[in-house]
């Protein structure tokens, strides 16, 4: 699913992983940042709250700062957090 509006927000997608956990996924355009990762937080525990141990946030961010991507990932150590890369190459053709 894209974009899953529920209780306290939207989230960017839900999934499940092969152990059939509920895998909440956010994606940040541009600099990782607190307002986002406090976003993560807020949607991780609310599904948590239903969900319980069933649950992985994943947040994944365009650039980080390699200093506060470290203590992000030592304070918050179940927050999976990746970069990606975000390509497009569009045509358009007369027609």
């Amino acid at each position: 699913m894209e974009e899953v509006t529920f209780e306290l927000g939207r989230l960017d997608l839900i999934c499940r992983d092969t152990k059939q956990r509920i895998v909440i996924v956010e994606l940040q355009l541009g600099t990782l940042d607190d307002g986002h990762l406090g976003k993560t937080c807020r949607y991780f525990g609310w599904f948590a709250s239903k969900h319980g141990d069933g649950v992985r946030a994943i947040l994944l961010f365009e650039n980080a700062d390699p200093d506060v991507l470290a203590a992000y990932k030592r304070a918050l150590p179940w927050v999976e957090l990746g970069k990606f890369n975000l390509t497009a190459d569009i045509a358009v053709s007369s027609g």
